[in-house]
């Protein structure tokens, strides 16, 4: 498969020196919903969630303004947050996340898991809109028994109707590494737990990644990392034929990234991935063919060359330091147009990326 750079844009919150974690939805009106991070620092304890729309197909983007209401919790510190949208089929959106309760916040994220060997609290939250996410409603915590769940990636409504996320707790202690599947019959009022697509001693499912395939196949996608041995390890796939109920072993993908998406280009199946270690660093997109019980991967694509952005090397929490580029998302505006959207560190500021590529 080729691609054609048709466009480029980069969107930045007003105000703020930094952007970034963006994630991208379209509602019922057809217009684009953007959401993503802003703040003076990449890990800054002053940073807050910022949304955009637009009206052209992400050509341009009309800035709306602070997304969450933080301090309608009431908590007793500031919490970072992070949450990406989703369109539901009763035309609400909803917007499901994670932050961090920032008890020290002179320190960044990465200083304080050195320091004490684990991030700050975590906090899970959802919010949603009516009005095709011109506005949304003050966050509501989800309760849960767990250390606090990385939900990385949107929500994800199934042909059924009802609405789960996946992610794993983000306790770098953890003796058992696990992801959970979050399930609501509520239209995302209300969360419980429904299954676990992965368990190791010693390997996570960060930044997991979702999809459903027509023949009603759940498809997730994550970035496995040794924590033990301090090694990223290539990303795994899970797929679920029960609506999430039970699911397969963890497939090893080969693909050498560290986070990734999930993308249907007409009947075909897609991982949109970062590379960000070694030589060639950059956005790929490799097809995967799923039609049976094994996995099949297929040609891969450069959609975008990172010039060199390496990661650094050491441990993980120096990584998540030092990142200069990351999660990509992929979405066909038409049979032809793949919109790809990231973060990525250039001109001394972290900035959101927005790509058209014309599908040859």
């Amino acid at each position: 498969m080729e691609f054609i750079k048709k466009s480029s844009q980069l969107v930045n919150v007003p105000d703020t020196l930094h952007s970034m974690f963006p994630g991208i939805a379209r509602n019922h009106k057809g217009e684009l919903v953007l959401e993503c991070c802003g703040g003076s620092d990449f890990e800054s304890s002053d940073a807050a969630m910022y949304y955009f729309k637009s009206s052209d197909n992400g050509i341009s983007w009309d800035y709306r303004g602070e997304l969450l209401d933080i301090a309608s919790l009431k908590l007793p510190h500031y919490l970072t947050a992070s949450c990406k949208p989703v369109q539901l089929n009763d035309n609400s959106m909803l917007s499901v996340g994670y932050g961090f309760l920032r008890d020290k916040p002179e320190m960044g994220l990465s200083d304080y898991a050195e320091k004490f060997g684990t991030f700050p609290k975590v906090l899970n939250f959802v919010s949603r809109s009516t009005d095709g996410g011109s506005s949304w409603s003050a966050p509501e915590l989800i309760e849960h028994g767990y250390f606090g769940l990385e939900v990385s990636g949107p929500a994800l409504q199934l042909a059924n109707g009802e609405v789960l996320f996946f992610a794993p707790p983000f306790d770098l202690k953890a003796v058992e590494q696990l992801g959970l599947v979050m399930s609501s019959s509520d239209g995302g009022r209300t969360f419980k737990e429904k299954s676990r697509f992965f368990r190791s001693d010693d390997t996570t499912s960060w930044e997991v990644r979702s999809t459903q395939l027509a023949s009603g196949r759940i498809v997730l996608i994550f970035w496995a990392f040794d924590l033990k041995l301090q090694q990223h390890r290539p990303n795994h796939i899970v797929w679920s034929d029960d609506n999430g109920a039970t699911w397969c072993e963890p497939v090893d993908t080969g693909i050498p990234g560290q986070a990734a998406n999930l993308v249907q280009i007409g009947d075909k199946l897609s991982a949109v991935w970062c590379k960000r270690a070694g030589d060639n660093t950059g956005i790929y997109l490799t097809e995967l063919d799923l039609s049976g019980d094994t996995l099949t991967v297929g040609e891969t694509a450069c959609l975008w060359d990172a010039a060199g952005n390496a990661n650094a090397n050491g441990d993980i929490t120096q990584q998540f330091a030092a990142l200069k580029f990351g999660q990509p998302q992929a979405m066909m505006l038409d049979d032809k147009t793949l919109m790809l959207s990231f973060w990525a560190y250039a001109g001394e500021k972290y900035s959101i990326q927005i790509h058209h590529l014309q599908v040859k």
